[in-house]
């Protein structure tokens, strides 16, 4: 029981450190979730990029780390498609859960790249994707896929949070 409270401890005080890191530190708005996915769904929408979303299976009790893990994951996809097979490009959001994991999947179709890319524009975005899960015990892919488009996709373990 020590063990496991301890663990659990653990994996969100690496989450928050993470966290404080590469956010806005001094904001104290909540944090989003996965409630807030269909409003991160329309805003994207909103801005040119067709979004289908999808749900599968009954979604367990989450922690708050793992919700904002969900949410970033899928906010940087979706910014990632935007920005690199742009804005006529299709994507689609795929979220399952079972009972003792979420899986993510964000899947664009390559569109057609913006013009005006350049080769210094890489971000750190999918190393601080990378870090997040992984604070969880989850593993992330990544990487072009035959039809030439672009896949992310998170797998979390979720297990018996309280």
């Amino acid at each position: 029981m020590v063990r496991e409270t301890s663990s659990g401890a653990l994996t969100e005080m690496r989450s928050m450190l993470g966290f404080l890191r590469s956010e806005d530190s001094g904001s104290s708005a909540p944090q989003p979730g996965i409630d807030q996915l269909d409003e991160l769904v329309e805003h994207t929408r909103n801005t040119g990029l067709s979004v289908d979303f999808r749900t599968a299976g009954q979604r367990p009790r989450l922690s708050t780390g793992v919700e904002l893990t969900v949410y970033r994951v899928i906010q940087e996809a979706l910014t990632n498609t935007r920005k690199h097979a742009g804005q006529d490009s299709n994507a689609v959001v795929e979220l399952t859960f079972d009972r003792s994991s979420v899986d993510v999947q964000v899947v664009d179709d390559g569109g057609s790249p913006p013009t005006d890319q350049s080769s210094d524009s890489r971000g750190h975005g999918l190393t601080g994707m990378r870090e997040r899960i992984s604070a969880y015990g989850g593993t992330l892919e990544t990487g072009h896929i035959a039809t030439g488009g672009f896949r992310v996709r998170a797998w979390i373990p979720v297990g018996d949070q309280r």
